[in-house]
């Protein structure tokens, strides 16, 4: 099999009978970074806390230095802003630094990941762990058609996830592009050794520094950033997780995370539209906290926990005063004859579908 460093043997639209790419559907670098919640870096699992597959952070670093997938899409993007031609013999700069790489499709993968040199097709080895399919691609991560041709993943372009969107230096005559390819057919799906899983980056990054990053309330992040439910994305920290969509991002952590994620986080509420706050006392003088879903409200205090108030109990909440005047919930809502109650410090709320929701002593 030739390798890549042979002219005639580059991914081209009919190379090897391979997948054939199209160009991206005009998806500009601003509009994919809101996509993928990655805000400034302008590329771009469920929240339920469900297994996920995570390579580990630990993977030894032959190839390098450990490095992020902010970075990672950081320096894609640069050459592709530069507009560097591919080519064999030739080679460029590194993103805000010194180092050169060669400009053909595995010289750019190198420069992406930062790696001590650039590689071929055929020398990666085992600096790249093969995923166990194509849902587990993240940002930063590859498709690898050895030795023939290798390109960053950058997203899906579609809700089904069968059409890529690559970072890559692909043929002669072309710059370094991003391309929305058709399939993934006859693509290995790796993730270079070198990759910190750990390192959150974009929307999420910016919140979690403006937290106190790793002293703050949710500690140092423990796995990758995965896709939650209903389009945004999500990452898992120490004490708790920061959930975005579709560009604002929130913390949720606690006895309200346990709540959230406990009754079906937001598949089921919705995602947060404020951080967790102070709540007022009650009347009997409890004092605690508050966070706000979509479709929503999470109370917590000391003495009777976290629950939810949701539906027409909630709005009933809401226009007596909520917690000021009725007091803090003491149980989530339940079943009550023909409609439903929900107790709190100092009141009971009714709701029945004949008769709406009407608040009784505790």
């Amino acid at each position: 099999m030739r390798d890549h460093l042979d002219p005639r043997s580059d991914h081209s639209p009919n190379s090897a009978g391979l997948l054939v790419p199209r160009d991206a559907a005009g998806m500009s670098r601003r509009s994919f970074g809101k996509l993928l919640g990655i805000g400034a870096l302008s590329a771009g699992a469920l929240a339920t806390g469900e297994t996920v597959f995570a390579q580990s952070a630990h993977a030894a670093t032959v190839s390098g230095p450990p490095i992020g997938r902010g970075e990672v899409m950081l320096r894609s993007w640069d050459w592709i802003n530069r507009h560097i031609p591919y080519s064999q013999s030739a080679y460029a700069t590194e993103a805000g630094g010194s180092k050169t790489y060669r400009q053909d499709c595995s010289g750019y993968a190198s420069m992406c990941w930062r790696l001590d040199t650039s590689y071929a097709t055929f020398t990666f080895g085992d600096r790249l762990a093969t995923l166990p399919n194509y849902a587990a691609l993240q940002p930063g991560d590859c498709l690898i058609d050895r030795p023939h041709h290798i390109a960053i993943f950058a997203g899906w372009s579609d809700a089904a996830h069968t059409q890529p969107v690559m970072h890559e230096e692909y043929d002669y005559g072309h710059p370094a592009e991003q391309r929305t390819w058709a399939n993934c057919r006859s693509y290995e799906a790796a993730r270079i050794t070198n990759l910190d899983i750990r390192i959150p980056y974009g929307v999420i990054a910016d919140k979690w520094n403006a937290l106190g990053g790793a002293s703050g309330p949710l500690g140092p992040s423990v796995n990758d950033e995965f896709d939650s439910k209903r389009g945004g994305r999500f990452r898992d920290f120490q004490n708790g997780m920061i959930i975005w969509h579709p560009n604002v991002a929130y913390a949720v952590y606690g006895r309200i995370l346990a709540e959230y994620r406990g009754n079906g986080s937001e598949g089921s509420w919705g995602f947060p539209t404020m951080d967790e706050a102070d709540a007022a006392a009650s009347p009997k003088g409890t004092k605690g906290r508050y966070q706000y879903f979509e479709s929503a409200l999470i109370l917590w205090s000391e003495p009777t926990d976290a629950h939810l108030v949701h539906g027409e109990i909630l709005n009933a909440f809401e226009s007596n005063g909520r917690e000021a005047k009725l007091g803090y919930p003491l149980a989530d809502e339940e079943a009550d004859g023909a409609g439903r109650k929900q107790r709190f410090e100092s009141a009971t709320i009714h709701w029945t579908s004949s008769g709406g929701a009407i608040i009784g002593p505790a």
